[in-house]
């Protein structure tokens, strides 16, 4: 028998060049055909044709629709343990036979990428380990990708290992493999290995654009995508969104699901093209028809999602894909159909698409059943089933998102398993494995709790994985010394890392550019920089970047923009629901800039603004009826009004809400709380708090007099600048001279 494998094997290799290449080919679409038309019998039988050819093509072909396309076409056995049967296959034949070809490698590559996201096959790191370097040793420059890819990630519990991961990259960089050089380019951006040279990154990403644009002429799929991708984000090119087109259209021709889905998104959303909703649907149908789960998840949501509202998917049809989606396993598409079932008010249904996902693992539907459960809305409140589901999540978190979604629910005071600390233990440790929302939550949360130096640390966590936003907010913390020790230089490093790694596509690190700018923070302060980012941000439809130069245009001098403009910003943002431009346009009526002076429209802007629970419109509304501008004058209301800014940590409120209870009616006053607002205020540096208190030190006022505390507050409130301390201050030292 193996002698005849040989014989035949000699044969196939007296055949013009390409022949079994085009035959085999030729299977696999005769296959998709079949498979979407349902005809299993003579399915089978062409894929057993092709599996006696006892080719390493044939089984990693088989392998590929196996692995690929049972999203959509319902194939015979529609798994992953199937794809990884063949892939074994391909190589049973390497080790038995003798037959090694392109074809091995690829197969080595495929079959370690199941292994390493555990899909049909047990998850085993080390063996895509062993796997991928067998295929490196062959010569194959992708899995030297792929490996460096693995070290970088730390995937399958290998660890993390960044040296290593760039001997791989350059391995295959030597081979021309243009993904490997943009992946060591970001790697010298980043910091995370020395750079030969300053200009190594840069140098790096446009041997990659040149070696992806070799490779794309010749018909890559995968590199034309890889090409368009650079040129979207200025990747070692300049940043040119029409050549990215035309590259993705390039990368389309060949099928590719991540330039179709790129596409369609183009298309509804008016990215470079015009919209057009047959196209962008067109384009998803044709990437979910590939076999991309995703896609078919896309199409079968489109009615419901939002961020995919520009597909016109009629509802029949996207039924058919969440059912096709969920019949393969896709959560997602379950737990849509889950939905769709509470919507028409079957919950009974609905249960039972979530129930057997939950307790097998997914912590998504374990999620939403103890929500189901909990809140009683949609079926009858069960508070045994809550916790139980609520348990089954905890229990099957392994992901660092898993873990941010657990602790989300229980730092969240209204939440039935509200509790702080265990919720922070679970969210430390979703920030710890990288989960970016935890990172962002507690640099926030330790800011907010008065731990500057804990928030810093989070702050940097972010910074050193390559958060653009996080790096700003470091070098801030870094110039003002805040958390940390004050370093301007650094600081200054900070800031300039941020922007060599500013992808032109985002908006929100291009506001916190502009914003750095703006204030001088790491960088020279420059309005007119500030404005420059400001407008690339609005042109990526950053709606909030126009409340931001509004508020520049309205209190700087801006060429180019004057006070009417910063209206017309204000009134266009408002129409996009910026809830935060109520409250710049109450300001701008109070104070009569660029509006006429009207404090009633100010109030009622005010009052829109406090709906939305802003801190500083609940403060503006108190003072204005505390001293009846624009409203009959109500000091109960007023007071009350401030107290909730003062609640919410605005401090400005903090202090007028002190001086109340200081000086205020004798209804009000209450000089113990007086002194703890004033302490709060000045616990968080404020100015007016520490000159209050220290003139409380120094009357006796609610607290024992003390002259000597109350000098240390006065020159401290004096060093920050308040006006009547360093008059004091002054006054004081012209006594002493005297």
């Amino acid at each position: 028998m193996k002698m005849m494998r040989y014989i035949l094997c000699a044969l196939l290799m007296l055949l013009p060049f390409g022949v079994s290449a085009r035959n085999l080919q030729a299977d696999i679409v005769r296959l998709e055909e079949l498979a979407k038309q349902g005809k299993q019998a003579e399915f089978r039988q062409l894929a057993s044709q092709m599996e006696e050819t006892g080719l390493p093509e044939a089984m990693v072909r088989l392998g590929k629709l196996y692995e690929h396309l049972p999203t959509v076409h319902l194939l015979p056995r529609a798994d992953y343990a199937t794809a990884a049967e063949y892939y074994t296959k391909a190589l049973r034949l390497v080790k038995d036979e003798g037959i090694s070809d392109e074809w091995t490698t690829r197969a080595q590559r495929s079959l370690a990428s199941l292994y390493m996201d555990g899909r049909g096959v047990r998850a085993d790191g080390r063996r895509a380990e062993i796997l991928l370097k067998q295929a490196i040793a062959a010569g194959d420059k992708v899995a030297a990708y792929e490996y460096g890819q693995l070290l970088e990630t730390g995937a399958g519990n290998l660890g993390s290992n960044m040296k290593a991961a760039a001997e791989q990259y350059r391995l295959a960089i030597q081979r021309r493999y243009g993904k490997a050089a943009l992946a060591l380019a970001r790697l010298y951006r980043q910091g995370l290995v020395p750079a030969p040279s300053r200009t190594a990154a840069q140098d790096m990403a446009i041997l990659g654009v040149s070696y992806l644009e070799e490779a794309a002429k010749k018909g890559e799929g995968d590199a034309a995508y890889r090409l368009a991708q650079a040129f979207a984000d200025g990747e070692g090119v300049a940043a040119d969104q029409a050549r990215a087109l035309i590259w993705f259209e390039e990368a389309m021709k060949n099928n590719h699901i991540g330039a179709l889905m790129t596409l369609s998104d183009m298309y509804g959303r008016g990215i470079t093209v015009a919209v057009d909703r047959k196209k962008a649907t067109d384009y998803m149908r044709r990437a979910a028809e590939q076999g991309s789960v995703a896609a078919a998840e896309a199409m079968g949501s489109s009615r419901s999602n939002n961020k995919r509202a520009y597909l016109d998917v009629p509802k029949e049809e996207a039924d058919q894909w969440l059912r096709r989606a969920a019949a393969v396993g896709s959560g997602e598409a379950t737990r849509s159909l889950a939905f769709r079932a509470l919507e028409t008010g079957n919950s009974a249904q609905a249960v039972a698409y979530l129930e057997p996902l939950a307790n097998n693992g997914d912590v998504t539907s374990a999620l939403t059943l103890s929500s189901l459960f909990d809140e009683g809305r949609l079926i009858i409140r069960d508070e045994a089933k809550a916790a139980l589901y609520f348990n089954k999540a905890k229990e099957s978190a392994i992901s660092a998102s898993d873990k941010w979604r657990i602790a989300r629910i229980m730092v969240t005071p209204s939440s039935h398993f509200y509790d702080r600390q265990e919720g922070l233990k679970w969210m430390t440790q979703a920030g710890e494995e990288g989960n970016t929302k935890a990172v962002h939550y507690l640099a926030g949360y330790y800011d907010d709790a008065d731990d500057p130096k804990t928030s810093f640390y989070w702050n940097r966590k972010a910074a050193n994985r390559g958060n653009v936003s996080a790096m700003l907010r470091v070098a801030s913390a870094l110039t003002e010394g805040r958390g940390t020790i004050q370093d301007t230089m650094l600081g200054s490093l900070y800031v300039h890392r941020a922007l060599k790694n500013i992808s032109p596509s985002d908006g929100r690190a291009m506001m916190q550019v502009a914003n750095a700018y703006r204030t001088g923070t790491g960088v020279e302060r420059n309005i007119a920089r500030s404005v420059e980012w400001l407008e690339k941000a609005i042109k990526l439809g950053e709606t909030k970047a126009k409340v931001e130069l509004a508020r520049i245009a309205l209190w700087d001098v801006v060429e180019g923009y004057t006070q009417a403009d910063a209206i017309r910003l204000f009134h266009e943002a408002e129409a996009a629901g910026i809830p935060e431009v109520q409250l710049e346009l109450g300001l701008s009526y109070a104070g009569g800039r660029g509006v006429p002076m009207s404090s009633r429209r100010a109030v009622h802007y005010f009052t829109e603004a406090a709906r939305a629970d802003i801190p500083q419109a609940w403060h503006e509304l108190g003072a204005a009826y505390l001293n009846g501008i624009g409203v009959p004058r109500n000091t109960a209301k007023g007071r009350d009004y401030i107290a909730r800014a003062a609640e919410k940590q605005y401090p400005e409120a903090m202090v007028d809400l002190a001086l109340i209870y200081l000086h205020g009616p004798d209804g009000y006053r209450d000089a113990g709380k007086g002194i703890l607002w004033l302490k709060r205020a000045a616990d968080k540096g404020h100015r007016d708090a520490i000159y209050w208190l220290a003139k409380a030190y120094q009357r006796g006022e609610g607290v024992p007099r003390d002259a000597a505390l109350a000098g240390r507050l006065l020159e401290k409130a004096a060093a920050e600048k308040h006006p009547l301390a360093r008059i004091e201050m002054e006054t004081k030292v012209a006594g002493h001279g005297a």
